[in-house]
């Protein structure tokens, strides 16, 4: 007589399954990630400062001026948010 192919797989299946107890693992309460604003705020300022004689040497004057406002504001958060307890 053959063995049933269905029921060998569904044995060796059972067999081979690995139980893990989690409930010992503690979980944190609140799961949050914190991004580094000061970080951000850097990088944005660092590349409005990199694009803006950029636009100077292409003509375009008022963006060149936005481009220096935003280095100059993004700078100056980036200070601030340095500072501030995490």
């Amino acid at each position: 007589m053959v063995p049933n192919r269905r029921t060998g797989s569904l044995q060796a299946r059972r067999k081979d399954r690995l139980v893990i107890d989690v409930s010992y693992v503690e979980l944190p309460e609140r799961v949050t990630h914190r991004i580094n604003a000061s970080g951000v705020l850097g990088g944005i300022s660092f590349l409005s400062m990199l694009l803006a004689p950029g636009a100077v040497e292409g003509g375009n004057y008022i963006l060149a001026l936005l481009l220096i406002v935003v280095f100059a504001g993004c700078s100056h958060l980036s200070i601030r948010e340095e500072g501030k307890k995490r």
